[in-house]
């Protein structure tokens, strides 16, 4: 970790125009190695993940050192993924994201598109722009990437809008394109990232009722099964991503006890470079989970809560668009949580900004939320009732079974 800030420090001081005119790399020795770099990261980051900053540093510094390629553009991106990923220096994520593209452009080398814009767009782009303004460009690269024969990035980037989308489309939707996806990874028997989109298809599917378990806050249907998920090494990404489905099921349905144990297991994905979306996403319901739990209890601390409430904020400063509504909801539920008397103005004023980008799980969970909150420390059953209908009216418009809804509304007695 310490040659990675060492070496992030150094090349802050370059400026993307001096990086553009080093000449081009000649020696094939080190264009082979940089090839080789490039096929190792993918490896790593399922395998060693500790061990991919030193292939990201180790790409830079060859073309710092013996000059430009078309790999290049990958390494710059993947700097640019690493420092925006965790929210490390979003700034700096954007300089040299922005040169990625422009390496890419420089050398018009098609057969990189697919990996410069799933690091670019699942990384760097949200500390700019709205995550929706990916989705072409996505669509485009691809295309690309089946066309060139990196079929594990063109898949990749068919399948990246999915997670953003989720929490403002139909989940009828997202069901019909992570089934056409699916059936693309098989026929090209690709299954580097299949496992990891699968608990994202479960937890759409099991919203949708077509779940198999019994219990429907319990993440298992066709499509991620107790078989898939032993077979799986403990850290792989998938059981990762099922932990994180998990907290987010079981928070819809007011199982914070349990939230809060999967969340223990959920953090690793913030621990790692997923992507800021994915990470404020896993940040928020593992926060929430620790306060509503807290809550329940008729505790006064949630310390999980607050630390991750408070990068939220850091992170709603830089990309107002894109977490702010996030924060707001966190924020109310810990003013809620102490019983101040802003409690309510905060609740709307987060549902109003939820609202306002329709995203579906949130807006429903804070509806449920600011109903409790009215009923069991106001009083006001009446106002409370309005907001409980309004939480499952959003639930059943995201086209969440009649069941997902009935069961979203239990705690809706007066």
């Amino acid at each position: 970790m310490f040659d990675w800030w060492r070496f992030s420090r150094k090349l802050s001081h370059r400026s993307v125009e001096s990086i553009m005119r080093l000449p081009v790399m000649s020696d094939p020795k080190n264009v082979a190695a940089m090839q080789v770099l490039n096929i190792t990261f993918v490896v790593l980051a399922f395998t060693r993940d500790e061990l991919s900053p030193w292939v990201v540093i180790e790409m830079c510094r060859i073309t710092l050192e013996h000059g430009l390629s078309p790999v290049a553009s990958i390494a710059f991106a993947l700097f640019g993924y690493s420092m925006g990923g965790l929210g490390r220096n979003p700034e700096e994520a954007l300089r040299f994201g922005q040169l990625a593209l422009a390496l890419y452009r420089k050398f018009g080398a098609r057969s990189y598109m697919a990996r410069v814009c799933a690091l670019y767009y699942d990384g760097v782009h949200c500390w700019k722009r709205s995550p929706s303004e990916m989705f072409t460009t996505l669509t485009q690269a691809s295309q690309v990437g089946m066309e060139t024969g990196d079929t594990e990035f063109g898949l990749l980037c068919a399948g990246l809008p999915a997670w953003t989308k989720l929490s403002f489309t139909p989940l009828h939707e997202i069901d019909r394109e992570l089934t056409l996806l699916e059936a693309r990874m098989k026929v090209h028997r690709q299954s580097t990232f299949d496992n990891v989109i699968r608990p994202l298809h479960q937890f759409a599917q099991s919203l949708m009722g077509l779940g198999v378990a019994e219990d429907i806050a319990y993440l298992r249907g066709e499509i991620y099964t107790d078989d898939l998920e032993s077979s799986l090494p403990k850290e792989h990404p998938a059981r990762c991503w099922a932990k994180v489905y998990q907290v987010v099921m079981c928070c819809l349905f007011g199982r914070y006890n349990e939230a809060v144990q999967y969340s223990k297991l959920a953090i690793e994905v913030i621990k790692r470079d997923f992507g800021p979306i994915s990470v404020s996403e896993t940040m928020f319901f593992c926060g929430f989970a620790d306060v509503a739990y807290a809550r329940e209890r008729r505790k006064k601390k949630a310390h999980v809560a607050r630390r991750y409430c408070h990068r939220l904020f850091q992170w709603s400063q830089r990309a107002p668009d894109n977490f702010s509504g996030m924060y707001l909801l966190l924020d109310a539920e810990l003013t809620a949580l102490a019983n101040q008397q802003a409690t309510y103005l905060k609740y709307k004023n987060a549902l109003a900004v939820l609202n306002q980008g329709n995203y579906f799980p949130l807006v429903a969970l804070g509806s449920e939320r600011l109903a409790l909150y009215l009923r069991d420390y106001k009083g006001d059953h009446g106002t409370a009732r309005l907001f409980f209908s309004a939480s499952t009216g959003k639930l059943l418009e995201m086209g969440s079974s009649g069941q997902s809804a009935a069961s979203f509304k239990r705690t809706a007695t007066f």
